[in-house]
């Protein structure tokens, strides 16, 4: 099982059974103590052949806090794709053709999730280059009743 996606698990239990959420209503904080602000400077730092990279500026919160990763796909719903004490991700195996949206949040040691930050967009292109053709061959043909010549081409 991947890091981020145990880590994300285990919040998720955690969250199931403190009972506390990002709801901005009593989770299981110190009295009196706020949410985990929203990272700032969300944006997208790289885009690549079928991959994504955001970056982000660190939380100014007391404590150890854990950043969740949303991604949607063509304006569907966003889902949770990992977790991270780092202030960047690198989203790989994307498809060309699809639009990503994210956003990230911060989660602090009581299991509390902070505000959303404003959403950042990004297309993964495909900079390969195409293979070159193999096994070229071409066929002409002299059709007298049509009175054209026609050529065809054929490869692998």
């Amino acid at each position: 099982m991947k890091l981020g996606n145990w880590l994300l698990s285990s919040l998720a239990v955690f969250v199931l059974v403190c009972g506390c959420g990002g709801d901005g209503g009593s989770g299981a904080g110190p009295e009196g103590e706020s949410l985990p602000e929203a990272p700032a400077r969300l944006r997208v730092s790289k885009i690549g052949d079928g991959e994504i990279q955001l970056s982000w500026g660190a939380v100014a919160d007391e404590g150890d806090v854990i950043y969740v990763v949303y991604r949607s796909e063509d304006d569907g719903a966003a889902v949770a794709v990992d977790s991270t004490f780092r202030t960047q991700f690198g989203d790989r195996a994307l498809e060309y053709e699809a639009n990503y949206t994210y956003y990230v949040t911060a989660v602090d040691n009581f299991g509390r999730e902070g505000a959303r930050p404003n959403a950042v967009s990004g297309q993964p292109f495909n900079n390969l280059a195409p293979l070159a053709p193999t096994i070229l061959r071409a066929v002409a043909h002299n059709i007298e009743i049509f009175d054209q010549l026609e050529i065809a081409l054929d490869w692998n």
